[in-house]
């Protein structure tokens, strides 16, 4: 099951860039935040996590940062 908005957010990933911060990190680490809505997971109708189907690919390329040292930090509001 696609979100209706999968299509606008799948163009948009396709053009993000990354850069490097210090501020979340005392060392060398690379770090990425990740929010998890609409990211991670999408909802089909109400936004509760029991209800979240998984965005698979956007949780592989978050996986494969994760394998290449970056730190990971998930977040949401």
């Amino acid at each position: 099951m696609n979100h209706p908005e999968a299509n606008q957010y799948e163009e948009y990933a396709k053009n993000l860039q990354f850069h490097e911060s210090k501020k979340l990190s005392s060392d060398d680490r690379r770090v990425v935040l990740v929010d998890i809505d609409e990211t991670i997971c999408f909802y089909p109708d109400k936004r509760q996590y029991n209800l979240a189907v998984p965005n698979q690919a956007n949780i592989d390329k978050i996986n494969n940062l994760h394998d290449e040292g970056w730190y990971v930090i998930y977040w949401t509001a």
